[in-house]
């Protein structure tokens, strides 16, 4: 509780000045911001499972142990269900913050596996190959979510600037003019 708490404080404090400086959508940076603490409080926060310590105790002996642990080693489908979508709004988010995929590709993959990594030494945790392949998996649709978001707040943005454009004229100073440039009835701006 005491992450999510902190990690939520410090979200909001750096989320504008971020996104400020990196160019980032504010909304996006906070959001990301947010579900990056909401990931690190439900996976990097000590448990009551035992476990071995140490990475071999994740890693398969064999190729056919590497798919038996695929399948077999998390929580059940539940647990795999909650894994798939633990990443899912996270990468989403990242895409639509970054107006990019590849930050979101990287996130979806390279997170989990930090994550698996970190539980080893965790009390309380341990390493699953299936909670990583789920992970993995539900950043990914979260990347194609995200692509088709952006996609949409591009298409948009392009309209409202497009209708903008057509119905208000901008004046020599910038302003944008919603009485069809004219600053009192009986003045025109050329511009």
């Amino acid at each position: 509780m005491v992450v999510l708490v902190v990690g939520g404080i410090v979200s909001v404090l750096l989320a504008a000045p971020l996104a400020r400086r990196r160019g980032w959508r504010r909304d996006g940076a906070l959001i990301s911001l947010l579900l990056s603490t909401a990931v690190a409080s439900v996976t990097l926060t000590p448990g009551d499972e035992p476990h071995t310590n140490g990475v071999s105790s994740c890693l398969p002996d064999d190729l056919a142990d590497f798919g038996h642990d695929i399948v077999h080693s998390g929580g059940g489908i539940a647990a795999d269900l909650l894994n798939l979508l633990l990443l899912l709004p996270l990468a989403g988010a990242v895409v639509v913050t970054f107006g990019r995929i590849l930050p979101a590709v990287s996130v979806a993959i390279l997170l989990p596996t930090c994550i698996e990594l970190a539980q080893v030494q965790i009390p309380g945790r341990f390493c699953s190959l299936s909670d990583l392949a789920a992970n993995v998996g539900g950043g990914l649709i979260g990347v194609v979510l995200g692509r088709v978001a952006l996609g949409l707040l591009r298409t948009r943005s392009r309209r409202a600037a497009q209708r903008a454009g057509s119905s208000a004229l901008v004046d020599s100073r910038g302003d944008s003019q919603a009485d069809g440039g004219y600053d009192k009835p009986d003045q025109h701006v050329e511009g």
